[in-house]
Order: structure tokens, then C-alpha cells, then sequence
């Protein structure tokens, strides 16, 4: 039969606590700003995408008590995307932003001399420019976006 001393039960107790304050932080970590899901469907002249691509999501006006957190989506040729603030798909911070959109051909390269080739018009490359405006309202289950790029 095994017996502790109350100087090996003091001990042992020392030993815990660092360890079990560190998974109580760890655990408050996990409940940050709501998130709320945002899919959508962005098209290239009413069909699909030569290429994926990204849609990055610029806050400009926080709801009340959130905080503006930056964001994006990778796209598929089919245009489906699931934005992500946070972690992969887990949706954007209650807000309204504005998007812009990315689809390289020949994307950017330290490498090769030759321009890059951006598919996507010019006033759709800049948030301030490209009309794709929304916001995301607290408590929502979720959001869905349907956008078209023309072609030019």
C-alpha cells in the first residue's frame, strides 16, 4: 500500500498547479470574438473560373463590440469559398466590409521576368472600388454571399 506524507501530497500539488493554470488559460483561449459562417459563389462573367483564386474581406466598420479583423477566402473554378478570420472556413467578425478579388493566370514571380497576368478586371481588385459590399450581422447562423466578376 503506497502512503504519502502531506510534504509528498505538498509537492505533488506544486507540481500540478503550473500545469493546470496553463490549461485553464489555454482553455479561455478558445472563446475569442464571434464568428459568424460566411460561403458564397463568386462567378466569372456569370460561369466558372479559369483558374482558383482568393476574395480578401477588408472590415470597415465594426458592430458593436466585436473588433475589425481582416479577412479572406480561398476560391475554387467553381467559385465556392468559406471565409476564414481565424481558422480555415470559420467565417468573418460581425461587421460590414468590402471585397476584393484575385485570380492570377501568370501570377507574380521574383523569378520570371514576364509580367503577371491578373483575370480579374481592375475595380474589382480594390475593395474601395470593386461595389462588393456587406455586413454581417451578430448573432447570425450564417451567410451567404452570390457575386459575378465580369469578364473584360
Amino acid at each position: 500500500m503506497l502512503r504519502l506524507s502531506i510534504s509528498d501530497f505538498r509537492f505533488t500539488i506544486s507540481l500540478l498547479t503550473p500545469a493546470v493554470l496553463c490549461l485553464m488559460l489555454a482553455a479561455g483561449c478558445e472563446h475569442g470574438p464571434e464568428v459568424v459562417p460566411v460561403e458564397g459563389r463568386i462567378t466569372y462573367g456569370g460561369g466558372p473560373w479559369p483558374k482558383p483564386g482568393v476574395v480578401y474581406f477588408l472590415p470597415v466598420e465594426s458592430a458593436a463590440g466585436s473588433s475589425l479583423r481582416p479577412a479572406w477566402a480561398k476560391f475554387d473554378t467553381n467559385g465556392r469559398f468559406f471565409a476564414t478570420s481565424f481558422r480555415e472556413g470559420d467565417g468573418l467578425v460581425p461587421g460590414k466590409y468590402l471585397a476584393s478579388v484575385e485570380c492570377w493566370e501568370k501570377p507574380p514571380s521574383m523569378s520570371d521576368p514576364t509580367p503577371p497576368v491578373n483575370l480579374v478586371p481592375e475595380r474589382f481588385r480594390s475593395a474601395q472600388t470593386s461595389g462588393l459590399e456587406f455586413t454581417v450581422d451578430p448573432g447570425r447562423k450564417s451567410v451567404s454571399l452570390d457575386w459575378d466578376v465580369p469578364k473584360e
